[in-house]
């Protein structure tokens, strides 16, 4: 089973230039040309995901600092990058979720409640320790947890939330 997930983030200068004009955003406000490289993001996105040959009904949003993609230090700025970037994934047709938690989330978009479905980390923990993290008091956006991930042996490890498995295919492509 496969699924789609892509890490959205803040744009350069030349690329607010360049792909800030087009999309559901106002082209003649800041705020508008940010949103609209967040939609270009996910238009790229998905035209990468055609080419592969990557069949998701889904894609999972990462929103969190990167080494090499800073985020500014406009939260209102940084919201409208990662709200075009969900409405670019939601106008193909794809469902999004959001894969961060309440740690890296609040530092970017403030508190920002997109109401989607999460993917949350619990980094070098065991599985146990990530299943916790299904609960409500983990949540950092309004939305139902549906799978955690630990860190094991070097390696990221997932598993859907209680009750989740049978949703499986809203979020994966079974090849």
């Amino acid at each position: 089973m496969t699924s789609a997930y892509a890490v959205t983030s803040y744009p350069t200068a030349a690329t607010l230039r360049e792909r800030g004009e087009e999309g559901p955003g106002d082209p003649d406000t800041k705020i508008g040309r940010l949103t609209n490289v967040g939609y270009q993001q996910a238009v790229w996105n998905l035209e990468q995901m055609e080419r592969a040959g990557l069949e998701s009904p889904s894609v999972w949003l990462d929103v969190e600092p990167v080494a090499v993609w800073e985020w500014s230090g406009d939260i209102e700025a940084n919201q409208a990058v990662v709200l075009g970037a969900v409405a670019g994934y939601q106008d193909a047709g794809k469902r999004v979720g959001v894969y961060s938690i309440e740690g890296l989330w609040t530092p970017i978009v403030g508190d920002l409640q997109l109401q989607l479905p999460e993917w949350r980390p619990a980094g070098e923990a065991s599985r146990a320790a990530a299943l916790e993290r299904c609960g409500g008091e983990w949540m950092f956006q309004g939305g139902a947890a549906v799978m955690v991930q630990w860190l094991e042996d070097g390696r990221d490890r997932n598993v859907t939330c209680p009750g989740e498995s049978v949703q499986l295919p809203l979020w994966f492509h079974q090849y």
